[in-house]
């Protein structure tokens, strides 16, 4: 078995079998991961409140199994920030759970991605602020699918938001459909 240390951003969180979690974690160091967390729907589970969505959180896995059948088990976790104020306006937790989606989607697993990281730290971090987060958002998706080749670094600003309407269609149509559904981020196209 091997022991690591992880810095990451809880993505999702769903209940696995009777009393434990599977999350998936965004890490600085492995990109997107997916953890099992044994026994944090107990009751008495310690670790169960730091496992909300969006804590940015330090993380002591241990992995067992070798090649596409290894897992991640949790071992010790700890909050480094909470973004409660971005939980509590509907807005600010809508484009969290965009970028969540967003990131589940467009990333591979165990890439190391860390410009995107840093990138979603800072957007989170704009978000718990209160600013606009339709704008936020926006600024979010185009440096993020310019830092992975997806669309070209200088883009004329009119065409920018049908540029990159066009890459996220090509996607993932229905992430697109919720993405203007909610925040209305391409309503002016």
């Amino acid at each position: 078995m091997i022991t690591k240390k992880v810095t990451g951003i809880i993505l999702n969180n769903q209940p696995y079998l009777e009393l434990d979690r599977r999350l998936v974690v965004f890490s600085y160091e492995y990109g997107i991961i997916h953890i099992i967390a044994k026994g944090v729907r107990k009751i008495t589970s310690r670790r169960a409140c730091h496992l909300d969505l969006f804590n940015l959180v330090k993380m002591e896995l241990e992995e067992s199994g070798n090649g596409a059948n290894r897992i991640g088990y949790l071992r010790e976790i700890t909050i480094t920030k909470p973004y409660r104020e971005m939980k509590t306006d509907p807005y600010n937790f809508s484009a969290a759970c965009l970028i969540s989606l967003f990131l589940r989607k467009i990333l591979p697993e165990g890439a190391s991605q860390t410009n995107v990281f840093d990138l979603t730290e800072s957007t989170f971090e704009a978000l718990t602020a209160g600013k606009d987060s339709k704008k936020i958002l926006f600024a979010y998706f185009l440096k993020v699918m310019r830092t992975l080749g997806l669309l070209p670094d200088i883009l004329p600003q009119k065409n920018a938001r049908q540029m990159l309407f066009k890459a996220l269609l090509n996607i993932d149509p229905q992430f697109t459909l919720n993405a203007r559904r909610t925040l209305e981020i391409f309503s002016r196209l």
